[in-house]
């Protein structure tokens, strides 16, 4: 009872969870963390790490740490150079202790889920509400805006309440709420987000390709033909005349892969391990000529690259792996695998894992594939 409370709390409370005057993704994310630890900490789960791999990639981010180039940064005379590192290792591992109690605990799966659905609707609908411009309680701070920045939800921007909605399309399909699933596809598309539109529109494509097979064939093609169409776009940005806008992302991924593999102020190439945990937010834009304000890359494995280096995204990627393996996919799951795919390819343009209320789900989605005691998913 205590578990399936706590995860209701989470699901609720990090997506409105607001400060007036004050960027509140950092408090979604606080709260979507304490949440997280609670549930590790009172649940009846056992805090045995069975992925071995969790606990290498956590030794991992210590000695790639260790490695890291050390800023000299003085409070008070006392030398508190890499103070970021704690916060996310916390985090990580308040994730990870959320997640074994969801997959070591019977629940009410499609209570946990028909919650998400109805948070994902209400904003939905907040969203058309700003679209209209008819929402008194928030006030853009940028000027001149259009309605692509006045569109931002309970989160703040229209890139981070886009991949909000959109991993909870595939959720509402799978408890056969089409109406609602509609509203929700609205939702995302008023957010002028374009990579959480074509994020959406790839996993819907996704969900075909699995589910009808006659459609395979039709689908590739399309894809294929999308594909190309991008690369077209890409290259006649040279005459000026693009028909997507990625926000200068590609010029920046460049330069962040540049900064990452050549040699630092030290005289070291830290390619291998990377300049440590959360190391992005404070040293890309002091290093960089093109850093200007830019404190995420909109782009979570660019960014992971750059703080863990090669090493950590081996690693990464590893730990993920074997947490996958032993899921198996069928009709049952896989509008819930759809949710979870829609963050990973959003997480490719846009820093989706940061944003509280995603991370919250992911891991819980990410426990029920993996319960073994929950038999009708």
């Amino acid at each position: 009872m205590l578990l399936e409370l706590l995860i209701y709390l989470g699901i609720i409370a990090t997506p409105f969870m607001v400060t007036l005057g004050f960027d509140g993704r950092e408090p979604k994310l606080m709260v979507a963390t304490v949440v997280a630890l609670s549930l590790g900490l009172f649940s009846k789960c056992s805090l045995r790490l069975y992925n071995k791999w969790v606990v290498i990639f956590l030794l991992y981010c210590l000695f790639a740490q260790w490695q890291a180039p050390k800023p000299e940064v003085v409070f008070y005379g006392v030398d508190v150079g890499n103070f970021y590192i704690w916060k996310h290792l916390f985090i990580w591992l308040s994730f990870y202790l959320g997640f074994s109690a969801v997959s070591q605990n019977k629940l009410d799966i499609d209570g946990v889920i028909d919650c998400m659905v109805y948070m994902g609707l209400i904003s939905a609908i907040h969203c058309m509400v700003q679209f209209f411009g008819l929402h008194q309680f928030y006030q853009c701070i940028r000027e001149n805006a259009s309605v692509v920045h006045r569109v931002t939800g309970f989160l703040g921007n229209s890139n981070l309440v886009a991949p909000y909605i959109g991993m909870i399309v595939p959720l509402a399909l799978y408890r056969k709420k089409y109406i609602v699933a509609v509203i929700l596809s609205i939702g995302v598309i008023a957010s002028y987000s374009l990579m959480g539109i074509g994020t959406l529109v790839a996993v819907l494509i996704a969900i075909l390709f699995y589910r009808f097979k006659w459609t395979r064939w039709f689908i590739a093609i399309g894809v294929l033909s999308s594909i190309t169409f991008l690369i077209y776009d890409y290259q006649a940005q040279v005459f000026g005349f693009r028909i997507f806008d990625d926000s200068g992302r590609i010029r920046q991924w460049n330069n962040i892969i540049s900064c990452a593999t050549q040699p630092f102020i030290t005289g070291k190439t830290y390619f291998c391990t990377g300049f440590g945990i959360d190391s992005f937010k404070f040293m890309y834009h002091t290093f960089s000529p093109l850093g200007n304000n830019v404190i995420e890359a909109h782009n979570e494995y660019l960014e992971l690259f750059y703080e863990l280096g090669l090493y950590g995204i081996i690693l990464f990627t590893t730990m993920f792996f074997f947490i996958f393996k032993s899921i198996r996919l069928h009709r049952g799951n896989y509008l819930i695998y759809a949710s979870l795919l829609y963050v990973v390819i959003a997480s490719g343009g846009i820093f989706a894992l940061h944003v509280g209320p995603i991370a919250f789900n992911s891991m819980i989605l990410l426990g029920i594939l993996n319960n073994k005691e929950i038999h009708n998913v």
